[in-house]
């Protein structure tokens, strides 16, 4: 789960800097995800691991302090554990 967590905070980032060039973009509302998710319960289970995954990068990004920025690159993490 912390990969993925890192690889979010990567993924954020990069859309914040996108977004902070080409203005605001449109997306689906987090209140009709949860509605959505309501309706189905075999979704329910699963619901708070994927909230997790989405809140989770956005929270610690903003908490980074600013003198933090990351580079654009490739990680390598993920290939590392894979290696190991």
């Amino acid at each position: 789960m912390a990969t993925l967590v890192r690889r979010g905070i990567r993924i954020e980032q990069g859309n914040r800097e996108l977004d902070a060039e080409a203005g605001p973009g449109g997306g689906a509302s987090r209140r009709a995800l949860v509605a959505r998710v309501a309706r189905s319960p075999r979704l329910w289970a699963s619901f708070p691991f994927y909230a997790y995954g989405y809140a989770a990068p956005k929270i610690r990004l903003r908490l980074r302090p600013p003198s933090a920025h990351v580079a654009w690159g490739r990680d390598e993490s993920p290939r590392e554990a894979a290696r190991a």
